[in-house]
């Protein structure tokens, strides 16, 4: 953690500093959660990639960060300097890492390499500026790998089985959902 902060330039800091924030909230992973709801072709995939995103967070945020309790690095290690806001929430796994990764597995499997490829290219470097900017360490963004690809796939799974169980079976909702009767 040291020695990467003693490397730090001002061009990279910048360009960290706004890429550690491209996840906040999951702004950019709802966004594309609603280009796909708002497609009818889509609507499948969003449902699907939402329930990633949303077992992701849960799994991350509630699951494993609340009991863990783990410190953030700067906390540790009072030489270590932040360069975005301090969180005030715990370190491990890294929410946004697993958010992302959810994320990239979601547009993966719904468009394939074509979008697969970018979204795991961003959910990287998400999780590498996290431990740049010092907000977490390395086994943070690590474990949020895993978390995020987990949650992914089972969300996935559970979106599939959310649409065959429960919008397929309710008229309201199967017209809404499809446009049509099916």
């Amino acid at each position: 953690m040291l020695w990467l902060a003693s490397r730090r330039t001002a061009a990279l800091d910048g360009i960290m500093r706004v890429v550690a924030h491209i996840g906040d909230f999951g702004g950019l992973w709802v966004a594309a959660l609603v280009v796909m709801f708002v497609r009818r072709p889509w609507r499948e995939f969003a449902v699907r990639y939402g329930c990633g995103l949303g077992v992701a967070a849960i799994t991350a945020n509630l699951l494993l960060k609340l009991p863990i309790a783990r410190p953030r690095p700067f906390s540790v290690l009072p030489q270590l300097i932040p360069l975005i806001k301090p969180p005030t929430d715990f370190s491990f796994p890294s929410g946004h890492t697993s958010l992302a990764f959810a994320a990239a597995y979601g547009l993966a499997h719904a468009f394939g390499a074509k979008v697969g490829v970018p979204a795991f290219a961003v959910a990287s470097v998400i999780a590498v500026s996290r431990v740049y900017v010092g907000v977490h360490f390395p086994s943070d963004v690590a474990a949020g790998v895993v978390v995020g690809l987990l949650c992914g796939a089972v969300g996935w799974v559970l979106g599939g089985v959310l649409i065959d169980n429960v919008i397929s079976r309710f008229v309201i909702l199967r017209n809404v959902f499809y446009g049509v009767a099916k």
